[in-house]
C-alpha cells in the first residue's frame, strides 16, 4: 500500500512495491499482490478502496488487517511504502509479528536479508528459514512430469493409424549453465485399431536440451525442447506381425503450473519424426501431468 503526498512521490512508492513484489517471488513461494492488483482481483468498490486507503495513509496496520479478514486473507506480508522508507508487517493467522523495515534506496542484499528476518517471524518453531542464493529462474529446473497421454498417428505411407493412447514420463534439469538444461522424455504408447492396422503397441526414448522460462512469480513455468533417440515396437495388421526400431527426432513445449513449493501440473504438446525409408512417420502427442520438482 502506497503513501504519498504527491504524484512524483506516488509513482516512487508505487514503482517500489512491484520491486518488493518481485523479490518476495523470487526468495520464497507465495502469492504476492500489489493493492491495486488486490483490489482488480477481489472487486473491492470504490468506497472500500478509499477506506483502505485511508488506513495504510494512517499507518492503521490492525484495521488493516481486519480489513483484509473481511475478504478471506488472514495470512500476508502488509507492505507499507512511502517517499523514503518501506516496512514490512507479517501476519500469520490473523496475528502480527515483528515489524521489519528498511530504506528505499537500500542495498539489493539488506533488501533480502530484511525479508529473510520478515519470513522468519511468521515460520513455525523448528522449520529453517533460508534465503535462496538464486531465484528460482536459476535453481529450481529440476523436474520430473508423470502423467497420460493421448494423439495422432501418421504414416508416410498413407495408413493413417487410430488414435493413441499412453503414458509420458519427462525429466529435465540443470547442468553448469543455466541455459544447459538436459531432457530425458519416454512416451509408451497402444494405438487403437484402423483398418489395415489391427494395432500399435511400443514406445520412443530421446534425450536433447530445453530451456526453462519462469513468470507470473515463479509460480508458472515454459519449457521448449528438443530431443532425438529411438522409436520401437510392434505393428500388426491384417497380413502379418511386424516390429521395428527406428531413429526420431522431436520437439515440444511444457507448461507447468507449481501448487506448492515441489508440487506441480504440466500439460504438454509434443511432435516426432519417425524416420524410415519406406515408411516414415509423424506423431503427435498430448499430456497432463503431475510434476514433482527437485
Amino acid at each position: 500500500m502506497p503513501t504519498y503526498n504527491n504524484a512524483e512521490e506516488e509513482k516512487a512508492a508505487i514503482r517500489e512495491l512491484e520491486v518488493l513484489k518481485d523479490e518476495l517471488s523470487d526468495t520464497y513461494l507465495g502469492r504476492y499482490l500489489t493493492i491495486y492488483e488486490f483490489y482488480k482481483e477481489y472487486k473491492v468498490t470504490k468506497e472500500e478502496q478509499d477506506k483502505a486507503t485511508g488506513y495504510a495513509r494512517n499507518r492503521e496496520r490492525d484495521r488493516i488487517i481486519n480489513w483484509l479478514e473481511g475478504y478471506g486473507v488472514k495470512n500476508a506480508f502488509i507492505v507499507l511504502v512511502n517517499n523514503k522508507k518501506v516496512s514490512i508487517t507479517p501476519v500469520s493467522q490473523g496475528k502480527v509479528a515483528t515489524q521489519v523495515t528498511y530504506a528505499v534506496n537500500a542495498k539489493p542484499e539488506e533488501k533480502k536479508q530484511s525479508i529473510a528476518k520478515a519470513s522468519k517471524e511468521v515460520t513455525p518453531k523448528g522449520e529453517k528459514v533460508e534465503l535462496k542464493k538464486d531465484t528460482f529462474k536459476q535453481n529450481s529446473v529440476t523436474m520430473l512430469h508423470v502423467g497420460l497421454l493421448g494423439g495422432k498417428g501418421i504414416l508416410d505411407a498413407g495408413n493413417n493409424l487410430g488414435v493413441l493412447t499412453g503414458l509420458s514420463v519427462h525429466f529435465g534439469t540443470r547442468v553448469w549453465k543455466p541455459w544447459l538444461q538436459p531432457q530425458v522424455r519416454f512416451e509408451g504408447y497402444y494405438i487403437l485399431k484402423k483398418e489395415p492396422v489391427n494395432y500399435l503397441a511400443g514406445g520412443s526414448l530421446a534425450a536433447g536440451l530445453g530451456y526453462t522460462f519462469y513468470f507470473s512469480g515463479s509460480r508458472m513455468a515454459l519449457t521448449p525442447y528438443a530431443v532425438g533417440g529411438v522409436f520401437a515396437g510392434i505393428i500388426q495388421n491384417t497380413a502379418t506381425n511386424i516390429s521395428f526400431y527406428l531413429p526420431t527426432v522431436g520437439a515440444g513445449l511444457t507448461y507447468t503450473l507449481f501448487l506448492s513449493a515441489k508440487w506441480g501440473i504440466s500439460v504438454n504438446s509434443h511432435t516426432q519424426y519417425v524416420i524410415d525409408k519406406t515408411a516414415p512417420g509423424l506423431f503427435f502427442t498430448g499430456s497432463v501431468a503431475w510434476v514433482y520438482r527437485f
